[in-house]
């Protein structure tokens, strides 16, 4: 099949490490591709929409510590953080006993606070950064003006790599030829061999990739039509239960938009929602436009990872949904009210990070068969024509949103040295 003319660079996988190194490498390049397997932008950045007036976050939500590298990216839209402590409330499920923010002890609980806290696998800091809108923003503001630069529904599977550059293959049989690649895809796919190298491999890397780990991570979205928890309420960490951790998710106070505009290069992801939410999120919306007040709603996302998380991907959805809601009557049940979340529950939507299609997981985590220096040389060029960035490539085992942003500005760099060697040499 014909090759398009020979490219600077080519980034594989517009997420958010794909999304910034081809930022980058657009600053000292004039011809770099973006190629996406799915027919969106974002990569674990997606969100919901229907179930709340706002996109409901199904993929990160929050900026983890106060001295995120995001921070310059968060400026240039003009996010407005708003900074909370975490966990501000624990529930201990044994005892049936929530422990708010006053608290001065935990004594007389069963589990200690070092175990509430390995419940979550963050170790960035107890500060959490809400943004005054979705992530979406960001993913459009570093996507806006690649126009032609980026092609969507373009799996690659194969590359072909050496001194002369690098060729890829797509799926219908398409090629792409340039004079370095940039593979970003999520930790799963690699190990998944969706991506066949040629040459393999160096065997340092493929031994990396054998032993590291991603995770799977579900969220249940709640949406209810009162809030029934305390007025003080951000999150709390539960022991001894189905669902580790809740958190609630409140209307953003920027101004935000269901679909992207016109202008926007390519579309975030915006998955089709059950028949029974459009209704309900319709019905909803037009009762409060004829009477003249606000939709009342509230919204509980429900976090598992783990084998908590693989543990619920083999449970129905209404298991699931069913099974929170009795946790929520629980922590927050009374006297007066015993079943409160029951009471007022509306509807749902749960995302499963392990069947998503080109991710097939939430993020890495250390495993105990890992190596010190696996994710280097994870991370390592193969010559001077192939480059790898994403979460999984951060040295510092940080599985967030800065590490994907920190290392697609590392193989940015390092693209550009590498180029910029090659034309000295000639």
């Amino acid at each position: 099949m014909a090759c398009d003319a020979p490219h600077d660079v080519v980034v594989v996988g517009a997420g958010l490490s794909g999304l910034y190194a081809t930022r980058e490498l657009r600053k000292h390049f004039t011809d770099v591709l973006l190629v996406e397997a799915s027919a969106h932008v974002g990569g674990r950045i997606q969100q919901v929409d229907g179930l709340m007036p706002w996109p409901v976050e199904l993929g990160p939500e929050f900026i983890h510590g106060a001295k995120s590298s995001l921070k310059s990216l968060l400026d240039e839209v003009g996010c407005q953080l708003r900074e909370l402590e975490w966990p501000d409330h624990w529930y201990f499920g044994a005892e049936r006993r929530l422990v708010g923010p006053g608290a001065q002890s935990l004594s007389g609980c069963t589990r200690s606070s070092r175990v509430i806290t390995e419940n979550r696998r963050w170790d960035s800091g107890e500060t959490y950064l809400l943004l005054d809108r979705s992530l979406r923003h960001i993913v459009e503001h570093l996507a806006r003006g690649l126009d032609h630069r980026l092609r969507l529904n373009w799996p690659v599977r194969r590359i072909e790599h050496g001194a002369g550059g690098a060729l890829l293959h797509g799926r219908a049989g398409q090629q792409l030829r340039c004079r370095a690649a940039v593979v970003t895809v999520p930790l799963a796919q690699l190990q998944a061999g969706t991506i066949a190298f040629a040459p393999a491999l160096p065997a340092a890397k493929a031994g990396a990739l054998a032993r590291l780990n991603m995770s799977n991570a579900v969220k249940v979205v709640l949406v209810f039509s009162r809030a029934f928890w305390p007025a003080d309420f951000f999150d709390v960490v539960c022991t001894d239960s189905f669902i580790p951790e809740f958190w609630t998710t409140t209307y953003p106070s920027a101004p935000h938009r269901s679909e992207p505009a016109a202008s926007d290069p390519a579309p975030v992801w915006h998955p089709s929602q059950p028949e029974h939410a459009c209704r309900a999120a319709e019905s909803s919306r037009r009762q409060g436009e004829s009477s003249g007040e606000p939709r009342v709603a509230a919204c509980l996302v429900g976090f598992a990872a783990g084998r908590r998380a693989e543990a619920m991907s083999g449970m129905s959805e209404s298991s699931i949904v069913l099974r929170a809601l009795d946790q929520l009557d629980s922590i927050f049940g009374t006297a007066q009210a015993r079943r409160p979340a029951t009471a007022a529950f509306l509807r749902a939507h749960l995302a499963d990070w392990s069947r998503v299609p080109h991710i097939g997981g939430a993020y890495s985590y250390p495993s105990l068969h890992a190596r010190v220096g696996d994710r280097e040389a994870l991370a390592a060029p193969v010559g001077g024509a192939l480059f790898f960035a994403g979460e999984a490539t951060h040295a510092a085992v940080n599985p967030c949103l800065q590490a994907a942003l920190e290392t697609g500005a590392r193989a940015a760099a390092q693209v550009a040295a590498a180029l910029q060697r090659t034309l000295s040499s000639l």
